[in-house]
């Protein structure tokens, strides 16, 4: 049971308990008082929470009930997370129902995660449980009922419950699956020469993880070509693109859906190989080529 402090601290806790059945409240080894065993608590700071237990005359064990406390409106809690930006985010990588959440990671070992999902009022999401990677928390969740080819009317809601020993927080999060879309990055990056060898082709293939029909969920791309020390970008719905071969040093993509206002894709690169290299090599030699001919002339002009 969770008492929202700033709101109603006082709450009635019943025993379940057979009619007229004589029945106390513990809380550890203290006795509670009751009425009818129904036991009136006011809770306002972290010594009234915790654990209580209704006991029959005999001190057998007939219900017990976890009081919680939960602070969100006063102005001068202590969070159990640390809120730095947006605390809770998710993403999905295509349309296929499944999506991650991420929320940041804490070295108390004593909290709690609880965390579902839903669409409207349909329990046809299921979650995994989360689990901790790289300083940061991931659940993996599954819409059953999803289909890709359909438009979405209704949008999923997530709660993160937070538990650390008798204080709780809570978080929602709710989205649309176009909304949070992050594709993978582009690949298969490649460079190669036309056939009139005046110009070269880059290309790029779309990231494996995305819907295979892509007319019918087509990319959009973004392009950063690296040449004679400049950069230029260009944005392409194709996954290709044509330019000029004037030292061309590397080149990155990204994608995003081409339809919303998603998230872009991380970059994916290709760096041609050597060619500083073979740049840096060509003028060494024209350097050292000069520097022997000046030899020659020094000793042609000492002979005579």
């Amino acid at each position: 049971m969770v008492v929202d402090v700033a709101e109603n601290p006082s709450v009635n806790v019943k025993c379940h308990t057979q009619d007229h059945q004589t029945v106390h409240w513990k809380k550890k080894t203290r006795k509670q008082r009751s009425n009818n065993g129904i036991l009136n608590l006011t809770v306002q700071e972290h010594a009234d929470a915790g654990n209580f237990t209704c006991h029959s005359d005999t001190g057998l064990i007939l219900d017990y009930k976890v009081i919680l406390l939960h602070e969100e409106n006063l102005p001068q809690r202590k969070r159990i997370l640390s809120k730095s930006g947006e605390l809770l985010k998710c993403s999905v990588k295509n349309y296929s129902g499944n999506f991650s959440c991420f929320w940041n990671s804490t070295d108390d070992s004593n909290i709690e995660f609880f965390f579902k999902a839903r669409r409207g009022d349909n329990d046809s999401i299921s979650c995994d449980e989360p689990v901790k990677n790289k300083g940061q928390y991931s659940v993996e969740c599954r819409d059953t009922q999803s289909c890709i080819y359909e438009e979405e009317e209704q949008s999923i809601t997530v709660h993160l419950h937070v538990i650390q020993q008798h204080k709780y927080e809570n978080y929602t999060l709710a989205f649309m699956l176009r909304e949070i879309t992050k594709p993978d990055p582009p690949q298969e990056l490649n460079i190669n020469n036309t056939k009139d060898r005046k110009h070269v082709s880059i290309h790029w293939k779309y990231p494996k993880t995305w819907c295979n029909r892509h007319s019918f969920f087509p990319l959009i791309f973004n392009v950063q070509i690296k040449k004679d020390e400049k950069t230029i970008e260009h944005q392409t719905d194709h996954t290709t693109f044509k330019l000029e071969d004037k030292h061309i040093e590397s080149f990155c993509v990204q994608a995003k859906d081409k339809f919303f206002n998603s998230s872009w894709s991380e970059w994916s690169c290709y760096k041609l190989k050597n060619k500083s290299k073979k740049n840096e090599k060509k003028k060494g030699e024209k350097h050292k080529g000069i520097k022997e001919k000046k030899k020659k002339k020094k000793k042609t002009d000492k002979k005579l």
